[in-house]
């Protein structure tokens, strides 16, 4: 990925926030940002992505263009059984349409498209960390702008790509229910189910090859402009048809606040944990849980036009197993 297009295409997609006029209208700012932690292994399986309980009025819907921009560093390469190396760049766009079924069904198609490549922001990145005294020696060894997806255990490679892991993704489908509406005391429930098909090609590192089914359960509290969330969901991946590693059960949880400074402004924070579908490799990268950190800003227009801006980042010590930054900019439209 050339530093030039890259600066380009993020800057053309900033624009909007700029020149965007303030207006006065009843903006719907009690949701959470619905960001997942990009590390290239964690998004070759089904991901449960942060969501409110309410669901979508009957016939209304949503069109989401969500663009992520994410580095990620992490070497492994002791001697041993395993190894692995990933070092790059990667902007993801993902397009997600959310329809109301009806007052109390939602159903989501999601579709991400990745462009990997070695990127620019390692050196800001280097800097950032030296200037605050926590530079990770892998960090301070590598060599700028280089691409590198390469997982081997037992002297193959189980995971991995050597040319750009860019093409299609993964498609997924969801369905949300709401259980219960949100009362005086009680917070409104739903349930979701989530499919992820094999349509993106395991050789270049853009899915698993097998089928995951997830379930969910959302919670949903409002107090006054503050809203308050909980996700907890439970993922079963396919089979991914490799004798040197199994993909195993996995869990993801998500507790998030918004507070509405007007109807046009809102600011999320959020923190995710999610288990690994893997355990007992001998990689940190594959077997150790990840917890993350958002903190983002919506705008929103009376007409439904809104835009989301933020970052994340692994928090605690998620440093040696997740991504390491992700900025995040989506656009979208309620209809």
């Amino acid at each position: 990925m050339k530093p030039t297009a890259t600066a380009i295409f993020c800057a053309g997609l900033l624009i909007p926030v700029l020149i965007a006029p303030p207006v006065d209208a009843a903006g719907v700012h009690a949701a959470p940002i619905s960001m997942v932690n990009a590390s290239p292994v964690q998004l070759l399986f089904l991901q449960a992505p942060p969501d409110r309980a309410k669901t979508l009025s009957r016939g209304t819907g949503r069109l989401t263009v969500s663009n992520s921009l994410t580095n990620t560093l992490l070497v492994e390469d002791d001697p041993g059984p395993a190894a692995g190396v990933i070092d790059m760049e990667m902007l993801r766009t993902t397009v997600d349409f959310n329809y109301g079924l009806s007052d109390r069904i939602e159903v989501n198609l999601s579709l991400p498209l990745a462009l990997s490549g070695g990127g620019f922001l390692d050196d800001f990145i280097l800097d950032v960390e030296q200037a605050f005294g926590n530079a990770r020696k892998v960090r301070e060894e590598e060599s700028p702008g280089q691409y590198h997806f390469d997982i081997r255990r037992g002297g193959r490679r189980v995971i991995g790509s050597d040319d750009h892991a860019t093409g299609p993704g993964d498609v997924a489908l969801r369905l949300k229910t709401l259980v219960f509406q949100e009362g005086d005391a009680m917070p409104a429930v739903a349930a979701r189910l989530g499919l992820k098909l094999p349509t993106g090609r395991r050789s270049r590192g853009l899915g698993s090859g097998g089928t995951d089914v997830g379930f969910g359960l959302l919670l949903e509290k409002h107090f006054g402009s503050v809203a308050a969330f909980l996700n907890a969901d439970v993922i079963f991946p396919g089979d991914i048809d490799d004798p040197e590693v199994d993909a195993e059960t996995f869990y993801q949880a998500m507790f998030g606040m918004s507070y509405a400074f007007t109807d046009v402004w809102s600011a999320s924070a959020q923190v995710a944990y999610t288990s690994r579908p893997f355990s007992g490799t001998g990689l940190t990268m594959l077997d150790r849980r990840i917890v993350d950190l958002l903190l983002g800003i919506t705008y929103q227009r009376p007409d439904g036009f809104f835009v989301q801006a933020g970052t994340m980042e692994d928090i605690v010590d998620s440093a040696e197993a997740g991504a390491d930054i992700t900025f995040f900019l989506n656009l979208g439209w309620h209809f």
